[in-house]
């Protein structure tokens, strides 16, 4: 799901200026930012947690047998 950074968004205070929106809708407020900076460092940790995410659906669940396969680490 994309993530982006827009400048002058009306639900952000003029000193925070940034906003990082998207999600399902497209226009979900994520957080507000006083330089672009900031907003990307946010950009680039939603990008990463849904990374995470997606990388643990495909995890087996614990009582699944594990193949040889398996793109992920399983803790037991």
């Amino acid at each position: 799901m994309p993530w982006n950074i827009v400048e002058h968004d009306d639900r952000c205070p003029a000193g925070q200026p940034f906003a990082v929106v998207g999600g399902a809708g497209g226009n979900k407020l994520f957080g507000c930012h006083a330089d672009r900076d900031s907003a990307r460092t946010q950009q680039k940790a939603l990008y990463a947690q849904a990374d995470d995410e997606a990388k643990d659906a495909r995890c087996p669940r614990a009582d699944t047998p594990v193949a040889y396969t398996t793109p992920c680490t399983v803790w037991w």
